[in-house]
């Protein structure tokens, strides 16, 4: 299973990677617009996709998802937020 994870934050994404890179293949990008691309190059390698809501730049997690589905992923789709 490869999962595409999308968070700006480095120490979140990094418990990302602890929590899933043991059992599968995990690629993490900062912002959506580069996850988007690599999603748009790989898009039947990808099993899941894990967006932060609140991330940096003009895409936020609710645009990386409904530009996945125009890409027509089919893959699992998982929004997350966190607040200090």
């Amino acid at each position: 299973m490869t999962l595409l994870i999308i968070e700006n934050e480095p120490d979140q994404a990094e418990l990302y990677r602890a929590l899933f890179g043991t059992d599968h293949e995990v690629v993490v990008f900062p912002d959506g617009a580069r996850a988007l691309e690599y999603l748009a190059e790989h898009l039947d390698e990808l099993d899941a996709l894990l967006t932060d809501h609140d991330l940096d730049g003009p895409l936020k997690g609710l645009d990386v998802i409904r530009e996945a589905r125009a890409l027509e992923f089919d893959g699992t789709i998982v929004m997350v937020t966190s607040s200090e």
